[in-house]
């Protein structure tokens, strides 16, 4: 029998033609902000996502929830939970939250899925040791459901992330990476449809299209092709095979926005790739947005409805939820399961732990990395030093994407260094005109949207908030302004001088020469110096404001 509420909403739509329409809210919005509750016309066969609505106690027991979404991000190898304060995330935080919720959604009916938005791998000895399979293998222990490619997973060449699909147990999905002849490699899927309570429901990947220059490859021919491009041709299809589309993406916040504009009739975006913690989820019109800030340190819950008989599926509720690191007597008293994933992640980690967890020296103050338009970090200063002194250059550059982790004061290990400096980047140096080494800057700031880090100049970054532009450069010491017509000996890491984060300046440097050294090589031996006693130097990290913000 159908409950009153539903059955007087039926006679109010078939005896009226009075119709409320929904509105769209186009900027972020709180999931605790409850939008209205709408009277909505009969719908069609084909489903639609629909917005959250008011959780009232009738709407709450008259549409529960029977799709539960447990969504990660840029997961980038974090095996331990991350240093600070208080430390936070980490797989065993992760798995036990993976549990509890597969376990309320069973209890209830409902459908549970975990989902991957990519970077697997890239940041840690867990993650990169065995070149991501070791991170294959944790996501079968976990139970993943569907995962998207990453940039990073492409890291260590094609061949790898096909080794890699092979081994997964999970569905790949990656609708815009093709062949040079644009034929989609077979062991890769552009989309899966599952049926959940009577509505075929498709999931759709996606990885940016600027995986070559935000990753090392080799690509073995693969090309990335523009998202909004792949999505108009490819929706179309999924429309025909499916009920309701919902998209799995690595392709950053921003674009996730752009898509959602564009393409209204996908309502629910799974996203990753640029790290954004979003605390509440954001709604372009109807389209609802969630990604969390990565490395397992925090977890989006989406709850959804799925209705058979209107062929619907609505988006009741999404929530970021922060990962939270328990004492190990906690862990010890939980159940079987957990104990049996710690024994498991033991066993597979502790030659790695062997190797890696070995002190290389002392920090006074904070090595602070950092994302965006903000001025010079203590770890960029350090690390442009050692690439300048390394190159025997009169410019050193570094690039913020490449510096993946900030060390507190104190002890440090190889393991911290890896973690900060886990790309196989050495050092190259060449002669660039100043007028090149400008546009390197711009570069920076239009191409890898935050500032590369400088040793032997300093610069301005003119209006960073609306418009940021780099202003006057000038040579350190002595204040001098560059001369754009001046020729001047340039060193970067490898992965800038061969254009990557879009850097096309320094691949017109001349009289190049390779450094064979690796950066994180050149930081622990930077941490190593000791006293005529052979105790440890504490080493200080420059701090100075070589990039200014007007």
């Amino acid at each position: 029998m159908l409950p009153v509420v539903r059955v007087f909403r039926l006679a109010v739509l078939l005896c009226t033609s009075l119709l409320v329409a929904p509105t769209a809210s186009g900027a972020a919005c709180a999931a605790s902000s409850p939008p209205r509750l709408t009277l909505v016309p009969p719908l069609p066969v084909v489903a639609t996502l629909a917005a959250p609505q008011q959780d009232t106690a009738e709407s709450a027991a008259e549409r529960p929830s029977n799709l539960v979404i447990l969504h990660i991000n840029d997961f980038h190898g974090q095996f331990r939970p991350l240093r600070g304060p208080r430390p936070r995330g980490g797989v065993l935080a992760l798995a036990r939250e993976v549990r509890e919720q597969r376990q309320r959604a069973a209890e209830r009916g409902a459908t549970f899925w975990m989902t991957d938005g990519g970077d697997w791998f890239q940041g840690t000895p867990e993650g990169n040791t065995s070149k991501g399979r070791l991170v294959v293998d944790l996501q079968r222990e976990l139970g993943l459901d569907f995962a998207t490619l990453g940039n990073h997973e492409f890291d260590f060449g094609s061949d790898n992330v096909q080794a890699l699909v092979a081994r997964a147990r999970h569905p790949v999905l990656a609708a815009n990476v093709v062949r040079r002849d644009g034929i989609r490699p077979p062991w890769l899927r552009s989309h899966v449809v599952r049926t959940v309570h009577g509505v075929r429901i498709a999931l759709v990947g996606l990885v940016t299209k600027d995986t070559r220059v935000q990753s090392t490859g080799p690509f073995g021919g693969f090309e990335f092709e523009d998202e909004l491009t792949c999505l108009t041709r490819e929706l179309p299809r999924v429309a025909r095979e499916s009920d309701a589309v919902v998209l799995l993406t690595h392709c950053g916040f921003e674009k996730d926005r752009e898509i959602a504009a564009r393409f209204p009739e996908v309502r629910l975006i799974l996203g990753g790739h640029s790290h954004t913690s979003l605390k509440e989820p954001v709604h372009v019109g109807d389209t609802t947005i969630v990604q969390t800030g990565g490395k397992a340190s925090e977890y989006y819950l989406v709850e959804l409805r799925v209705d058979a008989a209107n062929k619907t599926v609505e988006v009741v509720r999404a929530v970021n939820r922060a990962l939270v690191v328990e004492p190990p007597e906690a862990v010890a008293r939980r159940a079987d399961e957990q104990q049996r994933l710690a024994q498991w992640i033991h066993e597979h980690t502790r030659d790695i732990a062997t190797e890696w967890d070995a002190p290389v020296g002392v920090l006074t103050r904070p090595l602070e990395g950092a994302r965006g338009v903000t001025v010079s970090t203590t770890a960029g200063n350090l690390l442009s030093d050692l690439i300048r002194e390394a190159g025997a250059a009169r410019i050193g550059v570094m690039n913020r994407g490449g510096i993946r982790a900030s060390l507190p004061a104190g002890v440090v290990t190889k393991r911290d260094v890896y973690e900060l400096l886990p790309f196989t980047n050495d050092v190259v140096s060449m002669d660039l005109l100043g007028g090149q080494v400008r546009a390197a800057l711009v570069e920076g700031l239009r191409t890898a949207q935050r500032p590369f880090e400088v040793s032997g100049i300093g610069y301005e970054i003119l209006e960073p908030d609306t418009n940021p532009r780099v202003g006057k450069i000038w040579l350190v010491p002595g204040n001098v302004e560059l001369d754009e017509n001046a020729r001047y000996r340039v060193a970067t890491n490898s992965f800038l001088a061969g254009g990557g984060d879009g850097a096309h300046a320094f691949t017109l440097g001349t009289e190049r020469t390779r450094h064979p050294v690796l950066l994180r090589d050149l930081l622990v031996e930077a941490l190593a110096p000791r006293d005529e006693a052979g105790n440890r130097i504490p080493v200080t990290a420059p701090d100075e404001a070589r990039i200014v913000l007007r």
